[in-house]
């Protein structure tokens, strides 16, 4: 089965973040910061929920954590 890595890229859903002004800046992407620290695919280390990341907008400003809405339970690391 696939699995996430530190180096995927998340779908973010109904950012609704603005900051100061008249742009909006809703969440594109997701940053994630850390992962697994004994558990690997391929050498990157695995995602695990909770996550820690932060999910950013088109122009890098950060809004800050994401919520995971679904994950595999089967597996548990650390």
């Amino acid at each position: 089965m696939p699995v996430a890595v530190l180096t995927d890229q998340g779908m973010v859903a109904g950012c609704a973040f603005t900051v100061p002004g008249p742009k909006p800046q809703p969440c594109v992407t997701t940053k994630w910061t850390v992962g697994a620290t004994r558990v690997t695919a391929n050498g990157q280390p695995l995602l695990i929920n909770p996550c820690v990341a932060i999910c950013q907008s088109a122009e890098q400003i950060p809004g800050g954590p994401p919520i995971i809405s679904s994950s595999q339970t089967r597996v548990v690391a650390t």
